[in-house]
């Protein structure tokens, strides 16, 4: 953050993992950054399930905690999940209930959505 406003960024968005290993951690502790750095420069959170959402138990009831508590955004991967449309659409879901942006990172290595759930 200081590396960044001293260039003179004032907008800044970081994806953060939330999920059933990792917790809240990240997210509370990117919060407390968040804050302190209010003055110079707006750190947007996009809370993110990275090792995916429907085959992750519990990580659904963090991406609520998280949209309840402050996120900016919210981002899915949808080629990591065993259902990556059923990913897609619950994003969606969440994003409309808390009037989030959308942060999708729908490709790795050349491999599309659609490859993923074949």
């Amino acid at each position: 953050m200081e590396k960044a406003i001293a260039q003179g960024t004032t907008q800044l968005r970081t994806h953060v993992e939330v999920d059933p290993r990792i917790r809240m951690k990240g997210f509370h502790a990117l919060r407390r950054l968040q804050h302190d750095f209010a003055w110079a420069a707006g750190l947007q959170l996009c809370v993110f399930p990275q090792e995916g959402l429907l085959n992750d138990p519990g990580c659904d009831e963090l991406l609520v905690e998280a949209c309840e508590n402050g996120a900016g955004s919210i981002g899915g991967a949808p080629y990591v999940d065993s259902d990556p449309h059923g990913q897609i659409a619950r994003i969606f879901e969440l994003a409309k209930r808390y009037d989030l942006d959308i942060d999708f990172h729908p490709r790795f290595r050349s491999r599309s959505i659609l490859d993923a759930s074949r």
